[in-house]
């Protein structure tokens, strides 16, 4: 026999790559198309490595990622613009049967005001029975905004139902969402989430009623968290481990952009029908995504769909005018057997395995307390100062210092202690902040309140690529909406945040300064995932530690061969 016949792994692989090659297609024309012939199947290659070979700046790989956290853009629209048509800082309960006087409602809150052309203004709730009410600006009467609901002269869980019913909506129904990301695709269930939630917004513009408009808002909770869920995860497969620390800044300046939009807009416009459709109409924007977003490279390989991995290949040699060698891209053991996923299988896996509740309980209460503390600051940035619109757009420009700072953070000292020392931060500024209230008219509260926040939006930045990075690509997008589960408690409950009185009135920042606290120290129960893999089964987990003294686990999926850029 000769020296030089070929062993039987060999002869396995060989009959592997022959069996997937793929000769350049025509068009009906009879010109050749852009896709190239490949001679290696693209479900033997490490996704890892099929991004990474394009390189820190491949076009492509940026291009799609920003597409994916523009739509960050809408949600933080969708997220704050409650308070503005809730605004109770110019409102009066009038008799419609007075003209010069008006008569006390005989309802708990209306205020009795001999004459209501008089320039002072105050807040009132009650029973609107029998009521007009109006808004005031500059001594004159002007179009209500949601008013004509007669949500001022009514409970605290009635005027944040809108906000309430967002934050449910998501809850229910994300993870419904999330189970089809991980069983046909991340595109295709995030475009219809993105999609969906368009339409429903502009169904909320024309709500008959009160209680029309919260479910409207409910069906935009649902589909706008399903898409920040999908989002989230499909931008950390999508971009290479060096490029992660960069999704978070990127989604924040679109979230931030949302808020100082929205600011800009309540400034222009008083009717909050007319105020709701301006926010939307930017969103018409994202339909253009059905013809340029890819399906990520981890699911179509994972769940051995050739097509769709032929086809990101082949967009992304275009786009970055470089032609992938598949050969370095090959997985370590390119005959070792992957199974196709099987969701169900992924999931009873997920249930039987001690690491991945470990993972999920305690991101889940650190994705909670981030979550609650990020957005009661922010529903509550409006009334940190009498000049509620500079506090609005301060509050707005103050997540963008921190997810920049995020970026060396992450490089430099991995993802675990950027979390804990941030989290512990914003913690301890919270709980210190309201004992300054007294000192230059609140201001240093107010500043200490945005430091808190800062820190916070450091924490934020970071949970939605560290925590994906702990998942496998098999359940990934059902993990993290399980992890956001809590997460969306915590939306429910951050309006009411605003409302709360006590004896003692630092006792709701301390309580929930003392919770940021203690959620980071329980964070250094995680691994690192900074130089790691992403999972792609619930058997590639890494083990997490057993106490907060230990030392980290090794991720058995560790990069120990570099990718060469081709």
């Amino acid at each position: 026999m000769s020296n030089d016949a070929p062993s039987p792994d060999e002869k396995q692989s060989l009959s592997l790559m022959e069996s997937s090659s793929m000769d350049v297609t025509q068009t009906r024309s009879g010109s050749h198309t852009d896709h190239p012939s490949f001679l290696v199947d693209p479900l033997l290659c490490e996704p890892e490595k099929v991004v990474e070979a394009y390189g820190f700046w491949g076009r492509y790989q940026w291009w799609t990622a920003i597409q994916c956290c523009s739509v960050m853009f809408i949600y933080a629209a969708n997220m704050h613009i409650v308070p503005f048509i809730n605004d109770p800082s110019r409102v009066d309960c009038l008799w419609q049967n007075e003209t010069n006087s008006v008569l006390y409602n005989d309802m708990p809150g209306c205020v009795y005001r001999k004459n209501r052309q008089t320039p002072k203004v105050e807040f009132v709730c009650g029973e609107t029975t029998g009521t007009t009410i109006l808004e005031y600006k500059d001594h004159q009467p002007i179009t209500s905004k949601m008013h004509e609901f007669g949500l001022h002269c009514a409970s605290n869980f009635a005027r944040e139902g809108g906000q309430t019913a967002f934050s449910m909506g998501a809850m229910l129904v994300v993870p419904l969402f999330s189970y089809f990301a991980d069983h046909s695709g991340r595109k295709y269930t995030f475009l219809i989430a993105v999609f969906g939630s368009i339409v429903a917004n502009f169904c909320c513009v024309i709500a008959p009623t009160y209680w029309y408009f919260i479910t409207l808002r409910f069906i935009v909770g649902a589909l706008s968290d399903s898409y920040y869920t999908i989002g989230a995860n499909f931008v950390c497969e999508l971009f290479t481990e060096e490029q992660r620390s960069f999704a978070g800044l990127l989604g924040t300046v679109f979230w931030s952009l949302g808020i100082l939009f929205l600011g800009v807009l309540t400034q222009f416009e008083t009717n909050w029908r007319l105020l709701y459709l301006w926010m939307t109409l930017p969103s018409l924007i994202c339909f253009g995504m059905i013809f340029t977003l890819p399906e990520s490279p981890h699911w179509a390989i994972q769940h051995h769909n050739r097509e769709r991995i032929r086809n990101y290949i082949s967009s992304a040699n275009k786009c970055n005018r470089k032609r992938l060698d598949m050969v370095s891209c090959l997985r370590e053991n390119p005959n070792e057997k992957h199974e196709k996923v099987n969701i169900v299988k992924a999931l009873l896996k997920m249930v039987k395995s001690l690491q991945m509740w470990k993972i999920m309980i305690i991101a889940s209460l650190m994705s909670f307390m981030m979550n609650f503390t990020y957005f009661a600051i922010s529903l509550e940035a409006v009334d940190l100062s009498e000049d509620r619109f500079t506090a609005y757009m301060w509050n707005g420009v103050a997540d963008l210092p921190g997810s920049a700072l995020a970026i060396p953070l992450l490089h430099f000292f991995g993802r675990k202690w950027v979390a804990i020392v941030s989290g512990l931060l914003c913690g301890v500024f919270l709980v210190i902040a309201p004992f300054f209230e007294w000192y230059e008219n609140g201001w240093l509260k107010v500043a200490l309140i945005l430091t808190s926040k800062f820190c916070n939006n450091i924490t934020q930045t970071l949970i939605p690529v560290w925590f994906p990075e702990m998942l496998p690509t098999s359940i990934r997008v059902i993990g993290f909406s399980i992890i956001n589960f809590p997460q969306c408690i915590g939306q429910v409950l951050a309006p009411f945040f605003r409302h709360l009185k006590y004896d003692w009135a630092p006792t709701k920042y301390v309580a929930v300064g003392s919770g940021c606290i203690a959620c980071s120290l329980l964070t250094m129960l995680l691994n690192d995932t900074k130089g790691q893999y992403m999972p792609g089964d619930v058997r590639d987990v890494a083990p997490t530690q057993n106490s907060i003294t230990s030392r980290s686990a090794s991720n058995d999926r560790s990069r120990s061969n570099s990718v060469s850029d081709n």
